[in-house]
């Protein structure tokens, strides 16, 4: 039965006895009918039990050099409508081959056992005719015998053979006398009214283990290993060993010794209704395809991914997000667009979307990824993508009413529903879609495939690596934090004004030069008045009340002092806050790595409140001293006659003096200025060399992480490799010369320092001179900003977040650099492929690819992604399509102004007349995967 899901996991029993085999014990637990013979009633017991499988969906009516069994079977079928349960029942007819291998320890030896199964298409007449009829059956003695029932019997009623078989039936002593050639059989099989109907299927038992590969057993046992189409095994392991994965062989050295991997499955060889189709110890044959005769043909080309043995369905696990179903209603656009009503079931691994040029393979796309979160493009916003699906429709008339639905994987997710322009998300999960054109896009953005390659690094090591995750996420917040400290401190800076400090020194250096000379002035003015009043002045008096004026003055000015350097010192506490972070962190990483290093932690809080108590203390004391100051200033102006004019002239010459203090306090607080914005400038170079060495652990740290991940990656990035590297983000050089005056600085002249920065970014010997250059040459130009840029805008600029950790990628050993746009875009579809397991939706992976490129790189990866995940593309390559072996192919058609859709697996013939006819290379890409494939579309 064809499926439109495609290839999917089905249990195959192709080794099951009728009663009709010489060989059986089908009892009846029940009484015989009335009327009926006892064969009759095990035949309807037999249809019975094969119509109660359940879990069985295909079925090998098994006989001894007949298809009597199947003849009767497929009448059941035909006339009576039996075995609905069952999706297909083909022949199995089982022969032994006159090739006698012998055991090494023994010496003896035994005939081997082969099977034939056909395809149903094929009637028991024309099996018997063109299969059976052709071969050349021998007895003990080598003579001619035809496989026929009347020739079987007698030949077991020879007497002369009475010792080689203990049985009393003489067909079924004429069965077990004979054997067939194995040329013979593949010559018959490959009749050409059999041709492509066949399947030759070897026995391989335990005593093949023991036999000698250096004699002519051992050059027969080759042959049947070269001729046959698969093999009938027991076990896994035996399974294995005809992939070339067993034995110490390689599926390469088993191809150059055999030709190719041969598929390998397991029957019930069921002979009796005890445990019917039930292999022992539940080792069921489990093969990945439609269930029909091209399907099981499939497991000649894929014999490693198409088959495999064991108890349990072989399909691994998906996200229960993972949509598994897609409905398509209300399809209009306009009058010249219409979708036809589409219910899609989508398989759980590769799903390629085939069509020609607009038949809708981008509108599949679009609509399925617009039901997500991260791919909704709102109604009212611009899409980027001009091939958008969705930007084009969202013109016509009708747009809106279009309608999708979505189930998914788990039973326990409800449907999603939305019509096209609505702003409905699917939230619960994401899915990764790439539009068409969007590889390129990436390609050119490091950032883009940083973003990439440290997701899938990040997602390894969250299982085993988290103590690594830890160290590389606390790293990341320090340059965050170091980041926001360097703006800090430049915006602190700009507040203190520092390109005007030098100017308003020297202007305050001037008043004080002049205040000094009227001082001077004042004190002679003062001297002479003296003179002249000498007899009449009472100066004791006078001078007593400014000895003590002055003593206050002097305490009030150390103890404004002492409160400016106390202020100074709170403001400097940041700077312990942020080392006894930096000392915990040290201490914390040291003890990860076993090491004593233990800084001492000073205790901020406690020193923080002692600060802000002698602050309190000496403010209180200012208070009570400028209160004394002004009391003395009231005794002296109460002074009367010449003492009160010498009085008031010594209060001008306080009044001079206090303005003197004053411009001195200035001419302080600006030096104290200037020293605090040499500060933070020697701090804030510090913060950057600061900056360097945390990006440098980062790279540290992150070249520790790809180091785990490159010793555990998937295949699908086996010829890909990352090292860590610090870089800087594109653009330094133009953010920083676009605040300067292009006439007096020249775009070439900052190439330099950019260049001194990017230098340090690999940490040489001299990486800390590196960044002081960089930094000098780059302040120096502060002077020369065009009209509108500021200064703190600009120093801003230089002290950016100007580095980037990223990875240098190579493929096969070439970097990156060195690839073309399409093998960079093999790069990023590998890393996405081999991403978490999250649905992948790209639109045309082969952009820029040649088809030798794509067949050589691209082919295995999507082999090995869609196993975990599943994979949609919309594609023009056949190779993405066949040697892929998608599971399921959805071909795309627009005829009459209606696109519509058609699903099913490759093995499908309409599936694959249409992957010949649409693919370029299409027919090509068939042959090539399949070296013995009767293709006739």
């Amino acid at each position: 039965m064809s499926s439109q899901r495609g290839a999917t996991w089905n249990k195959w029993d192709l080794h099951v006895h009728s009663p009709a085999s010489f060989e059986e014990n089908f009892g009846l637990d029940r009484d015989v009918e009335v009327g009926k013979t006892p064969e009759e009633a095990i035949w309807d017991k037999y249809i019975d039990e094969l119509e109660s499988l359940e879990d069985i969906s295909c079925v090998g009516i098994t006989d001894y050099f007949s298809v009597d069994g199947y003849r009767r079977v497929r009448q059941e079928i035909e006339e009576n409508n039996r075995l609905d349960n069952l999706d297909l029942v083909i022949p199995n007819v089982e022969l032994r081959i006159n090739n006698i291998v012998e055991s090494r320890q023994s010496g003896t030896g035994d005939a081997i056992e082969v099977h034939v199964l056909f395809s149903n298409e094929l009637a028991p007449s024309t099996i018997e005719n063109e299969f059976l009829g052709m071969l050349d059956a021998r007895d003990p003695h080598g003579n001619e015998i035809a496989i026929r029932r009347d020739s079987l019997v007698e030949l077991g009623n020879d007497e002369q053979f009475d010792d080689f078989v203990d049985d009393d039936d003489p067909f079924v002593r004429g069965c077990k006398l004979i054997t067939v050639k194995w040329e013979d059989v593949l010559k018959a099989t490959n009749r050409r009214r059999l041709e492509g109907k066949t399947m030759t299927v070897v026995v391989k038992e335990d005593r093949w283990d023991d036999l000698d590969w250096q004699g002519r057993s051992g050059s027969e046992r080759s042959q049947l290993v070269t001729g046959a189409d698969a093999f009938f095994v027991q076990k896994d392991s035996e399974r294995k060993w005809f992939l070339g994965k067993d034995g110490g062989m390689t599926p390469e050295s088993f191809a150059e010794q055999f030709g190719s991997q041969v598929p390998a499955i397991r029957g019930s060889d069921s002979h009796s209704f005890e445990d019917f189709c039930h292999p022992d110890e539940d080792r069921f044959c489990w093969i990945k395809a439609d269930t029909t005769w091209e399907g099981l043909k499939q497991i000649k080309y894929e014999p490693e991914t198409r088959v495999e043995i064991g108890a349990e369905n072989p399909q691994r696990r998906v996200s229960i997000h993972t949509p598994d179903e897609l409905q398509i209603r209300n399809g209009k656009i306009n009058d010249r667009l219409e979708i036809e009503d589409t219910t899609l079931p989508l398989n759980a691994n590769l799903i390629t979307v085939i069509g020609g040029k607009g038949a809708g393979k981008t509108a599949l796309l679009d609509l399925l990824a617009n039901c997500f979160e991260n791919q909704h493009v709102p109604k009212d916003e611009v899409r980027e993508d001009a091939e958008s699906f969705i930007e084009r429709a969202q013109k016509g008339d009708e747009a809106s009413s279009v309608r999708t639905r979505l189930d998914f994987a788990g039973e326990d997710v409800e449907p999603f529903v939305k019509e096209m322009l609505d702003d409905d998300e699917f939230t619960r999960s994401r899915i990764e879609y790439l539009p068409q054109g969007q590889i390129t896009d990436f390609c050119r953005d490091d950032d883009v495939m940083h973003e990439k390659v440290l997701e899938l690094v990040k997602e390894a090591m969250e299982a085993d690596y988290t103590e690594v995750l830890d160290r590389f996420e606390e790293t990341r917040k320090d340059i965050d934090d170091i980041v926001e400290k360097l703006e800090t401190r430049t915006n602190e800076l700009q507040e203190l004004n520092p390109g005007t400090i030098d100017t308003r020194i020297k202007e305050v250096s001037d008043e004080l030069d002049a205040i000094n000379g009227k001082v001077a002035d004042k004190k002679e003015e003062i001297e002479e008045f003296r003179q002249a009043h000498e007899d009449e002045l009472h100066e004791e008096s006078i001078d007593e009340l400014e000895e003590q004026l002055e003593e206050v003055e002097v305490q009030l000015d150390i103890a404004t002092s002492i409160q400016n350097k106390l202020e100074l010192q709170q403001e400097r506490l940041d700077e312990l806050r942020s080392f006894r972070a930096s000392a915990n962190q040290i201490r914390r990483h040291a003890s990860q790595l076993e090491l004593d290093i233990n800084p001492s932690i000073i205790d901020y809080d406690a020193l923080e409140t002692e600060v802000e108590e002698h602050i309190s203390r000496i403010t209180a004391h200012i208070d009570d001293l400028a209160g004394r100051q002004e009391s003395l200033k009231q005794d002296l102006n109460g002074l009367q006659d010449v003492n009160g004019d010498l009085s008031q002239l010594r209060s001008e010459l306080r009044d001079l003096k206090d303005d003197r203090d004053s411009i001195i306090a200035r001419k302080e607080k600006l030096e104290n200025t200037n020293e605090k914005i040499d500060h933070l400038r020697e701090q804030r170079v510090e913060d950057f060399h600061q900056y360097l060495r945390l990006y440098d652990r980062l790279r540290t740290v992150y070249s520790e992480m790809i180091s785990h991940f490159q010793e555990g990656k998937s295949e699908i990035l086996e010829d890909v490799e990352f090292r860590a590297q610090l870089q800087l983000h594109d653009g330094v050089q133009s953010s920083i010369y676009e605040l300067l005056d292009g006439r007096s600085v020249n775009f070439e002249e900052l190439t330099r320092p950019v260049n001194a920065l990017s230098a340090a970014t690999d940490i040489p010997d001299d990486a800390h001179q590196l960044i002081d250059d960089y930094i000098e040459k780059m302040l120096r130009y502060s002077d020369e900003l065009k009209n509108g840029s500021s200064q703190a805008e600009y120093e801003q600029r230089v002290f950016d977040d100007h580095l980037k950790i990223g990875e240098r990628i190579l493929l096969d050993g070439t970097p990156m650099s060195r690839l073309s746009l399409g093998q960079k875009g093999t790069v990023l579809l590998k890393i996405l492929l081999a991403e978490d397991n999250k649905p992948l939706i790209i639109d045309q992976p082969e952009e820029n690819l040649d088809n030798r490129f794509i067949y050589d790189t691209l082919r295995n990866a999507f082999r090995k992604a869609k196993t975990d995940r599943q994979v949609i593309i919309a594609t023009h390559n056949a190779n993405l399509v066949v040697n892929t072996d998608a599971e399921q192919v959805i071909v795309a058609t627009y005829d009459d102004n209606v696109i519509s859709f058609e699903s099913g697996a490759l093995e499908n013939p309409s599936i694959r007349t249409q992957v010949a006819k649409v693919l370029e290379g299409g027919r090509d890409a068939f042959i090539r995967r399949e070296q013995k494939y009767d293709f006739n579309p």
